[in-house]
């Protein structure tokens, strides 16, 4: 990858601080003693280490592929931690993806926990450089925006180590560079990463698919309005998924919801609340006053959506922050609230003109926001759930300093 403005070893000095910081997060968690070992950084490798020394190799290469294995293989990985959840909506299971990336580094000789956390702290750090080359090209201080962007609180700390977000973003940072060049756009090649970004986030795939499709649309026939056809779009699908829901709230039981028989979005964001505080409460994190609580009745969406849109956006800040280990990132968000509202502003003085693709990260930022403050009341997973979008909201950012759209 060609960064014309900045030298190699100034890419090497970001990505060492990088590690730095896994060190420092594997020091950090094994402090809490009960809860440490048991969080992402740990768990996944923990359970691919166990299950390459329990089961022979050929079913280890049937697990990574989705083949059936042997019958006891297959009991092995139903008491393995972490490979079931105790519902799962339906959604491909994003555990068993990082216990296969972790179960294929380890079949090809890589059992150390420290090669582990590399390889993934650099898969993400690949993804940020990709995104940060797709949308950033018009920028004059170029280290200076990457250095900026890398080592903020959010993406410093949740896109090294061994995260899903590390994943994650490497994929969105491969699609977005697809969708926005004409040489590789293809059928083939969008169906194989939306694929591969699936299981890894099955709901961040859900949520963006639309605004891509529109975004294509809107790429290929250039209305004059872009927002609006997006707005138009998700506001049809989120009636649609509202009479959806209250069609079948008396067909189905929330069992059913939850395990997977029946497809709700709605019922999926109001449970998804409860999910998270009793996995919360298991492992003695620390849980915050109810940010939103949503009834079973699929309309009190409407009143969860500005509450849920604060909390996805501005939360924590200096102003409700609860625990010091919050306090960088309380600052983050604070100072990102007070540009967002510049961002508002010179929007309705209209100096920030809304192409394509300036539309299309905006639209992924608000709805994916949105609902990750109305599905995580913990606010230890709100912080970590905002990584995969943090580089496109400082994009965002990075349009109220120029004055103007950065066009690509």
């Amino acid at each position: 990858m060609n960064f014309h403005q900045i030298p190699p070893y100034k890419l090497q000095l970001i990505f060492l601080l990088k590690i730095g910081v896994v060190f420092f997060g594997v020091f950090f968690f094994r402090s809490y003693k009960g809860y440490g070992e048991s969080s992402d950084i740990f768990s996944f490798f923990n359970a691919a280490i166990k299950t390459s020394k329990n089961i022979p190799i050929f079913d280890q290469i049937k697990i990574i592929f989705n083949l059936t294995p042997s019958r006891s293989t297959f009991d092995f990985l139903d008491h393995l931690t972490y490979w079931k959840k105790d519902f799962d909506y339906g959604l491909p299971n994003d555990n068993q993806t990082m216990i296969k990336f972790s179960l294929f580094l380890s079949i090809i000789g890589l059992n150390l926990y420290s090669v582990h956390a590399l390889i993934s702290t650099y898969l993400g750090f690949l993804g940020v450089l990709i995104i940060f080359k797709t949308i950033y090209t018009a920028s004059k201080n170029t280290f200076l925006n990457l250095l900026f962007i890398s080592l903020t609180p959010t993406l410093l700390f949740f896109s090294s180590g061994i995260y899903k977000e590390c994943l994650l973003i490497l994929c969105i940072g491969i699609l977005l560079k697809i969708i926005t060049s004409k040489k590789w756009l293809n059928p083939l090649i969008l169906f194989l990463i939306f694929y591969s970004l699936f299981p890894i986030k099955p709901y961040f795939f859900l949520i963006i698919s639309p605004s891509i499709i529109v975004y294509l649309f809107t790429k290929n026939y250039h209305p004059k309005k872009p927002l609006l056809v997006h707005c138009i779009v998700y506001l049809g699908l989120f009636f649609s998924l509202i009479m959806y829901s209250k069609f079948q709230e008396t067909k189905f039981s929330k069992d059913d919801v939850k395990y997977g028989y029946v497809f709700d979005p709605i019922k999926m964001m109001t449970y998804k609340q409860d999910d998270f505080l009793d996995d919360g409460l298991e492992k003695k994190s620390k849980i915050t006053k109810t940010l939103t609580v949503l009834e079973t009745k699929s309309t009190n969406i409407y009143k969860a959506i500005p509450y849920g849109m604060y909390c996805g956006w501005f939360h924590p800040s200096i102003l409700n922050c609860t625990q010091k280990s919050f306090i960088p990132f309380a600052i983050e968000y604070t100072i990102i609230f007070f540009l967002m509202f510049i961002f508002v502003i010179q929007t309705f003085q209209k100096k920030i003109i809304f192409t394509s693709e300036t539309t299309l990260i905006l639209i992924i930022c608000i709805v994916y926001t949105t609902f990750i403050g109305i599905t995580s009341p913990i606010i230890g997973n709100l912080i970590r759930f905002k990584t995969p979008i943090m580089p496109f909201i400082y994009y965002l950012l990075s349009i109220i300093q120029l004055k103007r759209t950065v066009k690509w």
